[in-house]
């Protein structure tokens, strides 16, 4: 997914982004999993489309959708927090996914 090719664009920039359990540092007391964020994904999009205007709206749903995550995928040029922050704003604004583990 192109989420899962930024955590990689991070990662090549700066460092492992998720630790060896899958939890992400949010900051230096907050944490969640990568896959928690991963399913709030599309809750977070769909509540940022709900909030647009009208004319924000007239490039359809993809369109408007991966624009907003180009704004946020990281850059060499970029500050190491300004990914990160979004990631909190993913964890804080969108409502909990429900993530399942399949039992084997």
């Amino acid at each position: 997914t192109f989420f899962q090719c930024m955590r990689e664009a991070w990662e090549s920039m700066h460092h492992p982004l998720v630790d060896q359990v899958g939890y992400v540092q949010l900051s230096k007391t907050e944490r969640v999993l990568w896959a928690e964020l991963s399913a709030r994904l599309p809750l977070y999009i769909a509540k940022k489309w709900q909030a647009a205007s009208a004319g924000a709206k007239t490039v359809g749903f993809g369109r408007f959708a991966m624009d907003h995550l180009n704004k946020h995928a990281p850059r060499h040029e970029d500050d190491r927090s300004k990914f990160i922050k979004f990631l909190r704003a993913i964890e804080l604004e969108a409502p909990p996914a429900l993530l399942f583990t399949p039992v084997c």
